[in-house]
């Protein structure tokens, strides 16, 4: 069997200690030895008025959580929701314009048609084959005609600047 000890107390903590037990139904050996453990565990010293107003303490802390939560809600409104907004507005932007991008790819991917056939021509050019060369010439002949026919019309150039490419051209037919 433990032995036990006695703690002398004055009549004024005895009777509050008789008290809070009294209220919490639990005896005075067994509430003794649970604040023993508590002020051990958590490291409180009692003594310390600092350390004494839990309730205090608590306070303040929710006073600064809520300052946190303050200051977080006003970057929300300040920062985020302005990119959130600004996405939103490039989202929509990319959305309407999707239809212009299959259109864009479309056309991608006709002129690399044109390009690999222009290089097939070219290639064909650069073995010598006069059959080549011939179609090469009527190509680049109606291609001529047509700039003409769309200036004739008034419907415009098919390229920016036709004279240019239709010199060079002439130069590259006037060497075979």
């Amino acid at each position: 069997m433990a032995s036990k000890k006695a703690v002398p107390l004055e009549l004024d903590t005895h009777a509050k200690l008789v008290d809070i037990c009294k209220k919490k139904n639990i005896t005075i050996k067994d509430f003794t030895a649970q604040m023993v453990d508590y002020f051990y565990r958590t490291g409180i010293d009692p003594s310390d008025e600092a350390n004494t107003n839990l309730k205090e303490a608590i306070k303040e802390l929710r006073k600064e959580n809520n300052r946190v939560i303050g200051f977080i809600k006003q970057q929300e409104k300040t920062k985020l929701d302005p990119i959130l907004d600004q996405m939103a507005v490039g989202y929509n932007e990319f959305k309407s314009n999707a239809g212009a991008l299959n259109t864009v790819y479309e056309l991608e991917e006709q002129l690399g048609k044109v390009l690999r056939n222009q290089q097939r021509l070219s290639n064909d050019i650069n073995r010598g084959s006069i059959d080549s060369i011939m179609k090469a010439r009527k190509l680049f002949a109606d291609y001529l005609k047509e700039q003409e026919w769309g200036k004739a019309i008034g419907i415009g150039k098919y390229v920016k600047d036709p004279t240019i490419l239709n010199k060079t051209f002439q130069r590259m037919f006037s060497m075979l």
